[in-house]
């Protein structure tokens, strides 16, 4: 063990530390998943195709930093936060009565139409094509699915939160898709939501929180062991499963944790070879937050769209490995890239994470989101993450066509959003002693 493995486990121990003293939430998640794909700094190696480094000095340093980054933005985020929960969206802005039930037939309404998405996509390709695996679901499904996949996010938030078996259910089914295809990532996204609403209730009644903990390593434990038994259990070989366990060397490599091997890998070629986006490149990446943006503004491109997809073909790589959006922070603005990104998405997990308390009617989609990149950013590609937030959004625009129809209203700081109803009176909403107007 080499002094910059000495040091990374000092800073991360100091990370797990703080992390394990306070609530289990998207913070929480950020940091432990950052240790998890950073791993292997401990033994200094990384695997990536035909690319074996011992990982470079470069490489730890990037680390370090973005780790204190992480530590410090989570002291900032808690400062003056985790003492009391804030109060809820109805009695908070002082919606009119029935609101709440507006609100449910909506999410009911918004499942439903999420599920026929789905269910649309495996009647027209088959169930045959879910059990061939993800590659075949990707080459035949179409835009439908993917919203499905994403939007199922939030009505699974909103029914582990209230308690609606039949939308958590009916949502939980949607992803199980393409679980059962071999795609682990939006299954684990749920999984996630679960233990961070656990963490929330936790919280609240001021108990400890060390069988999330528990709860969270036995779900990468079940992640990684389900990569070694997908094709048998597409396959419908139980038996063939039950044997593959059983055999030591399964969970021998299964325990060598292959993904974070690959993406700490991809992290230290794109810094020890200084690649360096044009100009070109960087608004590109930029501006595909906005839809439709470079369709209406066509740039040329020096490097593919996705990342990884270059990264692959340097390194040999087979398909499916995962990228490094932290060494695409730093092709497209030199070292200033990378802890800025780490900033900036530390800066998006803490403002949804005062949604974790679902005080208002969309805060469910702000959740989804960022419980997706709390955990699964390391790996992405740029345009990726901008194409989840994208296809979020419309499901959002989706859910709120449905709530904005059934008489709801969405109020934002400034201004509210109805439909065939007069706009509210001003009147005050009292909450802890103060008045506070809710439309202006």
């Amino acid at each position: 063990m080499t002094f910059y493995s000495i040091f990374y486990l000092i800073i991360a121990a100091a990370l797990l530390l703080y992390t394990a003293r306070h609530r289990f939430d998207l913070i929480a998640v950020a940091a432990l998943c950052f240790i998890v794909y950073t791993i292997y700094c401990i033994p200094g190696t990384g695997i990536a195709g035909f690319y074996r480094p011992r990982l470079s000095p470069a490489l730890y340093y990037s680390v370090y930093v973005q780790m204190a980054v992480i530590l410090a933005a989570s002291v900032i985020i808690r400062s003056g936060r985790e003492e009391k929960p804030r109060t809820p969206w109805l009695t908070d802005e002082g919606i009119r009565p029935g609101q709440e039930d507006i609100l449910h037939r909506s999410f009911r309404l918004y499942t439903i139409v999420i599920a026929l998405f789905a269910l649309l996509n495996v009647a027209t390709i088959g169930v045959s094509t879910f059990l061939s695996g993800k590659g075949s679901v990707w080459g035949k499904a179409n835009i439908l699915y993917i919203i499905s996949l994403y939007g199922a996010y939030p009505s699974f938030a909103y029914g582990i939160h209230k308690r609606d078996k039949f939308i958590w259910m009916l949502s939980l089914l949607v992803e199980l898709t393409i679980f059962i295809a071999g795609a682990r990532a939006f299954t684990a996204t749920l999984l996630i939501m679960i233990i961070c609403e656990m963490g929330s209730s936790l919280w609240k009644e001021r108990k400890g929180n060390v069988k999330l903990y528990v709860w969270g390593a036995l779900l990468v434990l079940f992640m990684v062991l389900y990569r070694a038994v997908d094709t048998q259990v597409m396959s419908g070989d139980f038996a063939g499963v039950l044997t593959t366990l059983k055999d030591p060397a399964t969970w021998a490599s299964a325990l060598e944790l292959n993904e974070p091997r690959v993406i700490i890998a991809n992290y230290d070629y794109v810094l020890t070879h200084h690649v360096h986006f044009p100009l070109g490149d960087v608004v590109y990446r930029i501006i595909d937050f906005v839809p439709g943006m470079t369709k209406m503004i066509p740039i040329p491109l020096t490097f593919p769209e996705y990342f990884s997809n270059w990264l692959m073909a340097q390194e040999n790589a087979s398909a499916g490995v995962g990228g490094t959006i932290w060494g695409e922070g730093y092709a497209m603005f030199g070292w200033a890239g990378i802890p800025l990104l780490t900033a900036v998405w530390m800066a998006l997990l803490g403002f949804a994470n005062k949604h974790m308390d679902f005080h208002k009617p969309y805060s469910y989609f702000i959740v989804a989101s960022a419980t997706y990149l709390s955990w699964y950013i390391s790996r992405l590609d740029f345009n990726r993450v901008a194409q989840s937030l994208k296809v979020m959004f419309l499901c959002f625009l989706i859910w709120q066509t449905i709530f904005l129809i059934q008489g709801g209203e969405v109020v934002f700081r400034r201004f509210s959003l109805l439909l065939g109803r007069p706009r509210l009176k001003r009147r005050p909403a009292w909450r802890c002693g103060s008045v506070k107007e809710v439309s202006r």
